[in-house]
């Protein structure tokens, strides 16, 4: 009877659905038990001046900074001949627009 096949799957099937169900118990229980936490404060008096000023002068405020700082133009250099390669946007010869028509 131990040589069985249908025994040893039976034990199996026993055995997995003890482990999911326990699991399933367990995670149940941590999910009651679990606290909420308050959230943390944030201080608005770091960024206040600048809302002042875009409530005051939208566009003043759209242009106050400099992005050409965070960009380096080597950087956008590459990526501008990156983009340039793709075949998408190479420029045909007039030789090779004859050779294919």
């Amino acid at each position: 009877m131990l040589a069985s096949w249908t025994f040893w799957l039976v034990a199996l099937g026993v055995l997995v659905a003890y482990l999911s169900v326990s699991v399933g118990l367990r995670r149940r229980a941590e999910r009651a038990t679990r606290t909420i936490t308050p959230g943390k404060a944030f201080d608005v008096s770091v960024i206040a001046p600048q809302i002042q000023r875009v409530r005051q002068d939208y566009l003043a405020a759209a242009h106050y900074r400099s992005y050409h700082l965070f960009h380096s133009p080597g950087l956008l250099a590459a990526a501008r001949r990156l983009i340039m390669g793709l075949s998408f946007f190479r420029r045909e010869t007039h030789d090779e627009v004859s050779k294919q028509g």
